[in-house]
């Protein structure tokens, strides 16, 4: 039987992923908006990127087992899918070692390209003052 995933509400401005701590978790924004972000050293917010409706976040952590590197937010209410690690590995299990193999090596260039993206903001940043 596949695992009925849950889904909740995020309430505008309230942070869902804080940077550098573990999560075993990947989210899909059904309604609202998500931005990521990362506090420089004056603690300003500098904005890495909005996700709208439809979008994964978080994935790279459900094959990787490294923090993420950003903060999650919601921009204004909005309603996810939550899927953890543990739902994951048993859908993943059953798959081909190809395809193992495949989204493995897919996990490490995502967790590569999350690296750009913040090498990318700290140097042309814009500065949120919120």
């Amino acid at each position: 039987m596949d695992p009925v995933f849950d889904r909740s509400v995020i309430p505008a401005n309230k942070v869902f992923i804080k940077a550098n701590e573990e999560n075993s978790r990947a989210y899909v924004i059904q309604t609202g908006q998500v931005r990521s972000y990362i506090i420089d050293e004056n603690d300003e917010k500098i904005e890495i990127a909005r996700y709208g409706e439809g979008t994964i976040i978080g994935e790279v952590c459900l094959v990787i087992d490294d923090p993420i590197p950003m903060y999650y937010e919601a921009v204004e209410s909005s309603t996810v899918i939550t899927i953890t690690r543990q739902d994951f590995e048993k859908k993943f299990a059953k798959a081909d070692n190809v395809i193992q193999t495949i989204l493995e090596h897919l996990a490490e260039k995502l967790k590569a390209q999350d690296s750009k993206a913040l090498e990318d903001a700290l140097a042309n940043p814009e500065i949120d003052p919120t």
